[in-house]
């Protein structure tokens, strides 16, 4: 039986495979090509953690909570991730719970804000008694083609960033932070949940969505919200803009105030969240493919949801030992191993490499690859991975990970 040892979760010198080219490819080829698929979106809710009225470090109260499996994350040495597929960890002092990447189907938005309630309940009853969570932040992504994603979060900014603002803002009025990642925009905002929280993850789908479609000269069905003079700041702790109802000339919870163009007209609020609804609706429209099946309602999330068992086939079997948005990499072992190998299996391909490896379908090229490699040190590291791939050793986590923009 497979188990996972100390050192598959620990950094070393990588050796991608030289010999094996047989086996290798012939893993590759029963992939095959990328899978066409819908766009995939993210949530990750963060809430302070009190008792009474002391907020207590939530880090030092994770570790207590019979939470999932540990050390799968590349850079945080402090998330679980569950059988759900979600991840729980501690940002700083506050507790975040993070779903796994969704498809932006029909019903998704509606969908995502149940699984994030029956998370966050989830995590509620196994916190020592005394202790409560309050909604403190969230954050969205939605999936961005890689050569836009920097110029897709420009766009934003001043197009869809007001309106994006005012429907995640709250009380204390915290602004938007507006982040490119690799492969995805994210848009930090002030804690929503339930029908807000519906409303927000449709209104970011379908507007990062219009901002896709502009910069890759699509006809739009709807006219593109005009720019809005702001004092944009810088965002903190990644690269990004930040702005907030002040740096739009508003007062906090002003709803009938008025924004300021950057052709001198002024536009009231209350306009342009209509126009910059109506271009997100009908992007989201185009967006969404009404042939795509619902959203799953049983907590779990396609494979993200079923990755933590040790997998069997007659002899070959795989566990995970890396899990993140872009990439998972499974080792893999088996009768007449001479020693583990690695299978590195980005995200678009996950589902299509269960299947066929609970399908049998894998286990001649992953029999054959463990049975007979040759073993030559080289680095390696994103570029190595875009596509499935197998390789000899676990090389540093974190240099398997893909560079952020900017």
């Amino acid at each position: 039986m497979l188990t996972v040892p100390a050192w598959a979760t620990r950094q070393s010198i990588a050796r991608p495979i030289i010999g094996a080219a047989r086996e290798r490819a012939a893993f590759q080829r029963m992939l095959g090509a990328r899978p066409d698929q819908p766009p995939v979106a993210g949530l990750e809710h963060e809430f302070t953690v009190t008792d009474g009225a002391r907020q207590v470090d939530f880090a030092s109260v994770i570790h207590g909570l019979s939470l999932g499996r540990r050390q799968l994350d590349p850079d945080d040495p402090n998330a679980y991730r569950l059988e759900t597929g979600a991840v729980v960890t501690s940002d700083k002092r506050e507790a975040e719970i993070a779903l796994a990447p969704f498809d932006v189907v029909p019903g998704f938005g509606s969908a995502a804000a149940r699984r994030a309630e029956r998370e966050a309940t989830a995590l509620r009853q196994r916190l020592p008694v005394g202790l409560a969570l309050l909604g403190y932040s969230t954050h969205i992504s939605i999936e961005v083609p890689e050569a836009l994603t920097v110029e897709v979060a420009k766009l934003y900014v001043r197009r869809f960033g007001p309106a994006m603002l005012l429907a995640m803002d709250g009380p204390e009025a915290p602004g938007l932070r507006i982040r490119p990642r690799h492969r995805r925009l994210e848009l930090c905002g002030d804690f929503v949940a339930g029908e807000r929280l519906r409303a927000a993850l449709e209104f970011a789908a379908g507007s990062v969505a219009t901002c896709i479609g502009v910069l890759a000269g699509e006809p739009a069905a709807a006219p593109l919200p005009p720019p809005v003079v702001a004092a944009v700041r810088p965002a903190i702790e990644r690269p990004g803009w930040f702005i907030d109802q002040p740096s739009l000339g508003l007062e906090p919870g002003q709803a009938d105030g008025v924004l300021r163009l950057a052709d001198g007209r002024g536009l009231a609020v209350r306009d342009h969240v209509e126009v910059a609804s109506q271009a997100a609706s009908d992007s989201l429209g185009r967006w969404l493919d009404p042939s795509a099946a619902s959203p799953s309602h049983d907590g779990q999330a396609g494979p993200f949801g079923d990755l933590l068992q040790i997998r069997h086939r007659p002899g070959v079997d795989i566990a995970p030992v890396l899990v993140s948005w872009p990439l998972t990499v499974f080792m893999v072992s088996g009768v007449g191993a001479r020693q583990p190998a690695f299978a590195a299996v980005p995200r678009e391909w996950l589902g299509r490499f269960l299947s066929m490896f609970d399908g049998g379908d894998l286990d001649s090229s992953l029999r054959g690859y463990i049975r007979g490699r040759h073993n030559v040190s080289r680095a390696i590291g994103w570029h190595d991975v875009r596509q499935p791939a197998l390789f000899d050793d676990l090389p540093s986590r974190l240099a398997l990970m893909p560079p952020e923009p900017l």
